[in-house]
């Protein structure tokens, strides 16, 4: 799926789509100092960043071969912090998300816990920045080597009414488990404790229940019935965005990829994918994403999803 990748919640699922190039009206700047680099394969991450920045060595900056292997994310105050956090400690320079600081501290705190997760070894997208003209929340362009988000569309789609208003359904569920639970309870008492983030990750748990129902429905005699793997952590989306960053750098060859997505499209796997979440299931671009999500949250992800995960080249875990 060349272009672009998309997340999009909808009322009790997810969806996919897929298009050309459209960053609406935002125009990316030129990268005329880096150049595009792929990965030879999915555990070799010793030369693949692009060259550093001029500036680097007189800011006082360690070169990319002296990065530390952890970086302590320290929240912005402003804009302008944001960006130079990224700069500084992601090498990330063209970082634009508008006059979002909310949005750009959680951008810069989940790329730097995968920054930590593969101590500092993985690449990072060469731009980050706004499409407000789009309808999914967030997506990566391969073409660009740029993670889009959309503020206005986080605001919109994912709203404290619309977790309100699955709370009870949800409670009296059964297959609601201790986490979800626990979370509902915690934003009953104090929804203002949850920034649209925790709101996120709570309605993602939402559709996790909604997943496992299409499972027990589909699949009745599968033995894996669980829920929760990509649900769990605040920063699922960007982990998500961000497996497919890396699977894109990995495969490099274009001709590869859509040789796999094929081949994928006829495995007869969808039980398997769907262990992972029904998102998982649309494509094996989707698959790669949603397993790299539920792999930085720290799940214990079921032996035959990891096999087929392993078999289409997703990133591994350090």
């Amino acid at each position: 799926m060349n272009g672009k990748v998309k997340l999009l919640i909808g009322a009790v699922g997810l969806a996919t789509v897929a298009t050309g190039i459209y960053l609406g009206k935002k125009t990316l700047p030129e990268l005329s100092n880096y150049k595009r680099t792929t990965i030879p394969s999915a555990l070799n991450t010793d030369s693949i960043f692009s060259c550093p920045h001029s500036d680097e060595q007189s800011l006082g900056w360690p070169l990319l071969e002296d990065r530390p292997e952890s970086i302590t994310f320290v929240k912005a105050k402003n804009m302008k912090q944001a960006k130079q956090y990224a700069a500084k400690n992601l090498r990330i320079y063209n970082f634009d998300l508008g006059n979002d600081l909310e949005l750009a501290n959680y951008v810069n705190e989940g790329l730097t816990n995968i920054y930590n997760k593969y101590k500092g070894k993985t690449p990072m997208p060469q731009n980050i920045a706004l499409d407000l003209n789009d309808k999914a929340e967030a997506y990566y362009d391969d073409k660009t080597d740029t993670l889009l988000f959309n503020s206005e569309g986080l605001s919109r789609l994912v709203t404290k009414k619309r977790v309100s208003d699955n709370i009870e359904r949800i409670k009296k569920h059964p297959d609601a488990y201790g986490a979800i639970l626990t979370k509902l309870d915690e934003f009953t008492k104090n929804p203002n404790a949850f920034d649209r983030f925790d709101c996120l990750d709570l309605y993602d748990m939402i559709v996790d229940i909604e997943c496992l129902n299409h499972r027990k429905k589909f699949y009745p005699n599968d033995t894996y019935m669980e829920p929760g793997l990509t649900s769990g952590s605040k920063f699922g989306l960007v982990y998500h965005e961000y497996g497919h960053v890396l699977y894109y750098k990995i495969i490099g060859d274009s001709k590869r990829l859509k040789s796999l997505v094929a081949d994928m499209e006829k495995s007869g796997t969808n039980n398997i994918r769907c262990k992972v979440s029904c998102y998982a299931s649309k494509n094996l671009h989707e698959f790669i994403a949603e397993t790299f999500r539920a792999l930085m949250n720290g799940k214990k992800v079921p032996k035959d999803v990891m096999e087929l995960y392993k078999k289409y080249n997703g990133p591994q875990m350090p």
